[in-house]
């Protein structure tokens, strides 16, 4: 099946190629000869106007009529000659080989003919043109003549007309054309039996042995040839099939190995990635728990210090009241106690001596004066006292855990109060406290969060500040864009003197902003300490990273503070530093919390 489907496509595609060069080469041949007669017309058309010019010159200077008719008579009776004309300059027939047009215009006899006639004589050169006349192909040749005898002053010439027949032409193409297609064909037919017995030999009776071999070696696993091939390229392709099939056999049982061995390792693979993926959970659990506890413990530090700031406020307030309240009335009884006495002066102006030694003794005067500034620096001491009392209570805000609108600028100074301490002693000269508050009206906030906060963001700049070893030695800061809100307070500044800058403004939303915000209280807090490296400032905000010695610093207290200003207060808090130019930290915070919920 394989053998006769196979041959059959090859001798049919044989054929159809034999047929279509055969044709081709036909088509070509026919061409050539046709082309080749035609010539051969041509030239004989010229040599018989040649010869009948040559033989009537001198006839038709003697205008001997009869013998001129003699010769065209018998010109016109050569092979394939249909028509012979011999014409004077103005169209007349001289001579034709039909008697019946002799004397008469050419164009009455042959009408077709006539404008190649007169181009012929008005461009006196020879034209040589087929036409066809009465159904039948004809070659005219026309050969203009000069004669003084039929043209003095030879202002035109007479022209010489020979029609051959091409009928003869055409059917001896034919004739060729069929006798070469018959030769062709018998050819092309011996050649392909003698192929279709090489190809059954060479190639179809081993190419069928070959798919003999191959459907076996499907069944049974093994290729093996039942019959020896020629030695030609299909031997080749047959040991080349051995071989790939060898080499196919081994590479299935490798691709068997590989694909187990891949296997397993996927599943390892998979393993690895689920072990290495509880490993990240456990780890990422571990991180939150850590954060988590250190948030818990901060907040209940702060918790715990807000309930004690908060009895210490309370316990240290009444006493400091009951002192305050009593201060007006030990001022008023002795008031009145100094107006007795110059009563008694004025009654007794000499009173008696013992009395007089014990005024020297105790020195009336400067008693009464100090008394005076005594009670004055007691009532600054309780005011001061006050002041700090409510500080605590402001800064611990155990009272006011929700959400309410608090004034910014009481809570900055409260928190500012907390670390007066810190700022007299932290640095060799007292920290300069400097305030540029804006007009800002009360803010929606978590206060006792945001005390948190602050408490961070001042005690880091007491901290930077507190790293510079010689202030005496430092340059001026770099100044500010004009438009900085502490541009004009850090320009006036003294740099040899550590300077904390506290500044807030009410920010109006960006023009070019889509995302329609709010107008934002921003808060900066800026200090000239020693900067922060470039290195840790991607890190700032990380859970337990501090730039602090081991023991000096949890690193939870900005990361608590961007979680609380971002995630309770949907703000933001962001940080500027360059080494030795000090450090700026910026808070945004939008006016009401009930836009951003």
């Amino acid at each position: 099946m394989f053998r006769s489907r196979l041959s059959r496509r090859l001798l049919s595609s044989f054929g159809l190629s034999w047929l279509i060069v055969g044709g081709v080469t036909l088509g070509i041949n026919y061409q050539l000869i046709e082309r080749d007669l035609q010539g051969q017309v041509q030239r004989r058309a010229q040599s018989i106007t040649q010869g009948l010019q040559f033989a009537t010159e001198g006839l038709i200077a003697v205008n001997y009529s009869s013998l001129l008719n003699q010769v065209v008579t018998q010109y016109a009776n050569l092979p394939d000659v249909e028509e012979v004309a011999i014409l004077s300059p103005q169209g007349e027939t001289l001579a034709h080989n039909r008697v019946t047009a002799i004397y008469r215009p050419y164009k009455d006899v042959q009408p077709l003919l006539d404008p190649w006639v007169q181009r012929a004589m008005a461009d006196n050169r020879e034209y040589s043109t087929q036409v066809t006349l009465e159904g039948v192909r004809l070659l005219v040749n026309i050969l203009p003549f000069q004669n003084p005898q039929l043209s003095p002053h030879r202002d035109r010439p007479g022209v010489l007309v020979v029609l051959l027949n091409l009928q003869p032409l055409h059917q001896e193409a034919r004739t060729t054309l069929l006798t070469s297609s018959v030769t062709l064909m018998g050819g092309m037919l011996l050649i392909l039996m003698f192929m279709g017995t090489l190809l059954r030999h060479q190639v179809l009776v081993p190419l069928d042995a070959l798919n003999q071999a191959v459907r076996r070696s499907r069944q049974t696993g093994d290729f093996h040839l039942t019959q020896t091939l020629p030695a030609n390229e299909i031997r080749f392709l047959a040991q080349t099939f051995s071989h790939v099939f060898n080499q196919l056999t081994l590479y299935q049982r490798l691709e068997q190995e590989v694909k187990q061995r891949t296997q397993v390792e996927a599943e390892l693979r998979e393993s690895e990635a689920r072990e290495r993926a509880k490993s990240e959970a456990l780890g990422t659990a571990l991180a939150d728990l850590q954060v988590t506890q250190a948030q818990l413990i901060h907040n209940e530090k702060m918790s715990s210090l807000g309930q004690m700031v908060a009895g210490i406020a309370h316990e240290i307030n009444n006493p400091v009241n009951f002192i305050h309240g009593n201060l007006a009335h030990i001022r008023d009884y002795s008031q009145d106690l100094l107006e007795l006495i110059n009563l008694y002066r004025q009654a007794l102006p000499q009173p008696p001596q013992d009395i007089r030694d014990r005024e020297a003794e105790l020195d009336l005067g400067f008693m009464v004066q100090d008394m005076t500034e005594i009670l004055q620096s007691m009532d600054r001491g309780t005011q001061r006292i006050r002041d700090t009392v409510l500080s605590l209570r402001t800064f611990s805000r155990l009272d006011e855990s929700d959400l309410k609108r608090v004034d910014l600028h009481g809570d900055l100074d409260a928190t500012l109060m907390m670390v007066q301490n810190r700022l007299e002693t932290a640095c060799a000269h007292p920290i300069t406290v400097v305030k540029v508050y804006g007009d800002l009206p009360w803010v929606d906030c978590y206060s006792g969060q945001l005390n948190q906060v602050f408490l961070h963001l001042f005690t880091n700049a007491i901290d930077a500040l507190q790293e510079v070893e010689q202030w005496d030695d430092r340059p001026p800061l770099d100044p500010l864009p004009p438009d900085h809100p502490l541009a004009t307070a850090i320009a006036q500044g003294n740099p040899q003197n550590p300077h904390l800058w506290v500044s807030t403004e009410v920010t109006p939303p960006d023009p070019g902003d889509p995302s329609d915000r709010p107008p934002q209280v921003t808060i900066r807090i800026r200090d000239n300490g020693s900067g922060i490296a470039p290195a840790a400032k991607d890190h700032l905000f990380n859970p337990f990273f501090t730039t602090k010695p081991v023991g000096q610093g949890s690193g939870m207290g900005l990361s608590i503070s961007h979680q609380i200003v971002v995630g309770q207060h949907h703000g933001h808090l962001s940080a500027e530093s360059q080494p030795h130019q000090g450090s700026e930290f910026r808070i945004d915070l939008p006016l009401s919390q009930s836009r951003t919920a």
